[in-house]
């Protein structure tokens, strides 16, 4: 790997390089940058900008990527300096610490730039795009008071409030609403949910039973206002109906190891409809040995004959003849308890009787376990 000296760069190339370095490289980027603002102090004159006959022959030779022109580009717009580049963490002010009250009231004053026009640089980018301010957040986390931004190509990001990379226009936009074309359903017009229409909507997903699967289970804002999704990821192990509201759960198996017991799994539910499910194309193994036994089981729960009134009478009276010679064992252990009982009150009353007669009695027999246990 060729090591690369950032010392015989100009600052515009380190400047372009920052948006695509490694965090190692951008700190040695960083260090070049703060040495040479530290050099070119108030009190000497400004050094001239190297022309094109100064530069090297080799710089002039490099060929720039194209994620480097585009930094370059923002660069330029930016007065210069590449918009994700803030300078040093040595030479930022710190800010003092915002109390509680403080926080909310900033939020409070920052909510009148809601719905305005704005730009900001995505996470991860050096393009300005263009959207509107949808509201204001407050992270207790962080500290820190944050735009939520829609952008005019659908994305939601969140920037801080003092951002250099967020502009806020004076242009105020009217958000669209979401008309509501649904009606209160009537009771009267709800289609029937019959075992033969589930059977056919649970056929049409049902190879995606033994697949893993992947979706969102929530989102964090770190201390930069940058938003981060985490990702859950399990496996389908069935498809329950939902009678209530007439559709069908993924049920997914998820791993939640803990101590003692590193397999451990948790159950969650997911809408077969829903958006943002990502399901693998592709069984494993152990996903298609999951899907053979569950087609299995259905097509033995379909073939299963049903009871007949007369079948259902004799298994009743089969189930209550067994319930009534458990009731008879029952009641016989009861006696012999019961007995057992009545033999130590007796022994033990023979027992303290002879103690007040002043004669000398043998204490009652050790008892067994089980009278202790009755005891």
């Amino acid at each position: 790997m060729t090591t690369m000296n950032f010392s015989q760069m100009t600052t515009k190339k380190l400047n372009a390089l920052l948006a695509t370095a490694s965090d190692e490289d951008k700190k040695a980027i960083e260090a070049v940058l703060a040495a040479r603002e530290q050099a070119q102090a108030p009190a000497a004159p400004a050094a001239p900008e190297a022309t094109a006959e100064e530069t090297p022959a080799s710089e002039e030779e490099t060929q720039l990527s194209p994620e480097e022109e585009a930094a370059i580009k923002a660069a330029e717009e930016n007065g210069g300096l590449n918009p994700l580049y803030n300078g040093s963490k040595a030479t930022q002010e710190k800010k003092p610490k915002m109390t509680d009250e403080d926080r909310h009231a900033l939020a409070e004053e920052l909510k009148k730039n809601v719905n305005h026009r704005c730009q900001a640089v995505p996470f991860n980018t050096a393009e300005w795009v263009d959207g509107y301010i949808a509201g204001v957040i407050e992270e207790k986390r962080s500290n820190k008071v944050l735009y939520a931004i829609k952008t005019d190509d659908g994305r939601r990001i969140v920037k801080v409030h003092d951002s250099n990379l967020v502009r806020i226009l004076d242009e105020i936009v009217e958000p669209e609403k979401k008309a509501r074309t649904g009606k209160a359903k009537d009771p009267a017009d709800k289609i029937e949910w019959t075992p033969e229409a589930i059977a056919e909507e649970v056929n049409e997903v049902i190879n995606n039973v033994g697949k893993t699967v992947e979706f969102e289970k929530y989102r964090i804002t770190d201390e930069n206002g940058e938003e981060h999704i985490e990702m859950v990821i399990g496996r389908i192990v069935a498809i329950v109906p939902d009678k209530r509201a007439q559709s069908l759960l993924y049920r997914i198996s998820v791993p939640a190891p803990i101590e003692g017991n590193p397999l451990a799994t948790k159950t969650m539910h997911k809408v077969v409809k829903a958006e943002g499910i990502k399901i693998a194309e592709e069984f494993d193994e152990e996903g298609a040995r999951l899907n053979a036994k569950y087609l299995e089981r259905r097509e033995a729960a379909a073939t299963r004959a049903p009871l007949t009134p007369q079948d259902r009478i004799i298994r009743c009276e089969e189930n209550v003849k067994k319930a009534e010679e458990k009731l008879q064992k029952v009641q016989e252990e009861l006696e012999a308890k019961k007995k057992q009982l009545e033999d130590a009150k007796k022994e033990l009353d023979e027992y303290l009787a002879g103690q007040a007669n002043g004669e000398t009695a043998e204490a009652p027999a050790e008892t067994t376990a089980e009278e202790e246990s009755l005891a």
